[in-house]
């Protein structure tokens, strides 16, 4: 499947692509160029967007970026943050704010209200959601298993063997585990090293070793016993890929506590990804917001 959709990838449409200003590159994009201003990825906070007034004035009519919402709350300590208004896009935690089993979907803030849809508004829209083989395909509980092989509903890196690759992953609320289970759904094996990441990025060896899941299998889930000392909220883990032919796929990475509670990860980073190698359909407007919908949900 990667082979046919790299042969349909022409420089002509990445070209178009920068040219409309859709990142396709790293995740999280740094930052976006639109005809309202320089809008800063979530919890990157070095600028600030427009305010939300500049895009009422100049929204035309339209059917709104979302539909169905699923859920608001307010948090006005965020409007420090993110403004007036601010499009997060997809995010599928479950706790934030003192807020629990939140749903996965598309984050508007309107301070200081946050409201979570369900879904895009039509099609035409680019999305921020979870790209194909991207790392973000590794948060929350498996969608690709108990299928294996060569699936977009898992996290794939750039290349299948060209260099060690590592996966990146964040929990909701900070957790005392006694194992980490990570779902490999296409070339199982590669893992060979598991660490603990605090706030400032510095990373705490939890496990070095053998892959349980051995090579050749179509698929596996690793059980992978560790003892941090304490609570731990992130984890890099480790893939020898040169060893292991292929793509190294994986589905989900569970924390499992002492309670035998699973935890799924809300978001993840990785050394490469092969999202960075799919053509996407270039749009000649690019529309990050929900304009007209402002007043409405301030009504609500």
């Amino acid at each position: 499947m990667k082979a046919a959709i790299r042969n349909l990838i022409a420089p002509a449409m990445l070209a178009a692509l920068g040219c409309a200003g859709l990142s396709l590159g790293d995740e999280p994009a740094r930052q976006i160029e639109t005809q309202q201003g320089r809008i800063v990825h979530p919890m990157r906070t070095e600028l600030a967007p427009p305010p939300a007034s500049q895009y009422i004035q100049s929204a035309a009519p339209s059917h709104g970026h979302y539909r169905t919402l699923l859920r608001k709350f307010d948090v006005p300590a965020d409007q420090s943050s993110y403004g007036e208004f601010y499009d997060y896009g997809f995010w599928a935690g479950k706790d934030y704010a003192e807020q629990h089993d939140l749903p996965a979907g598309y984050w508007v803030y309107v301070a200081p209200t946050w409201y979570i849809f369900k879904e895009p508004a039509t099609s035409g829209v680019p999305l921020r959601g979870p790209r194909a083989w991207g790392p973000e395909q590794a948060t929350g509980k498996p969608d690709t298993w108990p299928s294996s092989g060569d699936i977009q509903s898992a996290w794939a890196s750039k290349t299948p063997d060209g260099q060690t690759e590592w996966l990146e992953l964040g929990y909701g609320q900070p957790v005392r585990p006694t194992a980490v289970i990570v779902y490999e759904t296409f070339n199982p094996g590669a893992v060979n090293r598991i660490t603990a990441v605090d706030k400032d990025g510095k990373e705490a060896e939890l496990w070095t070793g053998t892959d349980p899941t051995p090579v050749g299998k179509d698929k596996g889930i690793s059980v992978i016993p560790i003892h941090p000392e304490s609570e731990i909220q992130r984890i890099k883990i480790y893939f020898d890929s040169p060893k292991v032919p292929g793509w190294n796929e994986i589905d989900a990475v569970g924390l499992l506590d002492e309670n035998s509670e699973t935890h799924w990860a809300t978001d993840a980073a990785a050394s490469s990804t092969y999202a960075d190698q799919v053509a996407q359909p270039a749009t000649k407007q690019i529309k990050l917001y929900d304009l007209d919908v402002l007043p409405t949900l301030r009504a609500r």
